[in-house]
């Protein structure tokens, strides 16, 4: 069906054409009275001048009222042949439109779901590619099981060309590049928690080391102390079989002179001189003690500053078999070396604490 608007369009030329030579004519009537009057100014303070100006208003007023008839009258027809082509053709329209959209809604319906299905595609695409750069910021830091997991899970990962289509080759690509970061961040990780395990296992044996040491030191300073103890005791019994002779001595010495003296004398004497002998043993029981303890205050003194010379020495020690590990040699060929160095057996090495 084809719609034929030719000889209605012919109907409103013709008439398009008379309305244009009308308003042709119109204008070159306006154009001759503007030249007759737009230059002259209007005067009404005279009496003259005033008649003049309702002169010329009475001229062109109903000029002006034609020309509006005019319009009127000729744009009737033209509105009512609008409103006749709204109310006929606008329905026609709409029943046309109520044909063919159910069949335009068909193929929309397929264009929406090719789409939605290349949407999808596109978001898996995005989703996979952020799926590798975030693969290798969960990595950082982690530790190598949790890095095994993931290498695991990226290796599972389906390339599937259906998919990627153009990008195939790129996600290829960067899917390698993320399994080559992952493994040596795997191999890092290991590393590092190896170094750990070794550095804890030293620790652990110097820490039986030192406790061993400390028992040892604990032992020797028990016996030492016990040996103290036993010539304390003896010296307090030699001191005090010596003030029982002393004693002994006085009182016979005492009673000799009894025999002499007055017994109050004798007694006097008797006290005087069990008096010296106590004050004598204090005197020499707080020496005594006195030497003992400062003799211990010595001992711990020296134990301390062995204990941390030893310590300074371990810590140095530590930190150059760290270094020697580095290099690739056992941590037992490492410790040979640093006994050696520090037993000044290689000429020309010196280690400084």
């Amino acid at each position: 069906m084809k719609i034929n608007t030719e000889k209605t369009e012919i109907a409103l030329k013709t008439a398009s054409t008379e309305v244009s030579n009308f308003a042709v004519n119109a204008e070159a009537e306006v154009k001759a009275l503007e030249s007759k009057y737009a230059t002259v100014v209007p005067i009404a303070t005279t009496k003259e001048g005033y008649a003049h100006c309702k002169e010329v208003r009475r001229e062109l007023m109903p000029i002006k009222a034609d020309l509006e008839k005019a319009r009127k009258l000729l744009k009737a027809p033209i509105l009512a042949a609008g409103k006749l082509l709204d109310s006929t053709l606008n329905p026609l329209g709409e029943r046309i439109e109520t044909l063919y959209k159910p069949f335009e809604n068909a193929y929309r319906e397929v264009d929406t779901a090719i789409e939605r299905k290349k949407q999808a595609r596109l978001d898996a695409i995005a989703n996979a590619f952020k799926q590798f750069d975030e693969a290798i910021i969960s990595a950082s830091g982690e530790s190598s099981t949790v890095i095994q997991v993931l290498i695991d899970d990226m290796a599972d990962f389906d390339l599937n060309p259906k998919v990627f289509a153009e990008r195939t080759e790129e996600a290829a690509t960067k899917h390698g590049e993320v399994m080559t970061k992952l493994t040596s961040l795997l191999q890092l990780a290991t590393n590092q928690e190896e170094m750990e395990a070794k550095q804890a296992e030293m620790a652990e044996r110097e820490a039986k080391i030192a406790e061993a040491e400390a028992k040892e030191q604990a032992r020797i300073d028990k016996a030492e102390q016990d040996k103290k103890d036993i010539e304390f005791a003896e010296e307090n019994k030699r001191q005090a079989e010596q003030r029982q002779k002393e004693m002994e001595q006085a009182r016979e010495d005492a009673r000799k002179g009894a025999e002499i003296k007055a017994k109050e004398q004798y007694e006097q004497q008797l006290a005087q001189a069990e008096q010296k002998a106590k004050d004598q043993a204090e005197a020499a029981t707080r020496a005594e003690r006195a030497r003992i303890e400062a003799e211990q205050a010595k001992q711990d003194a020296e134990a301390k500053a062995r204990e941390e010379n030893r310590k300074h020495k371990a810590k140095i020690h530590n930190d150059i078999l760290t270094h020697f590990l580095n290099t690739g040699i056992t941590e037992t060929q490492g410790k040979e070396l640093i006994k050696l160095i520090a037993n000044k057996a290689v000429n020309n090495i010196r280690i400084n604490y």
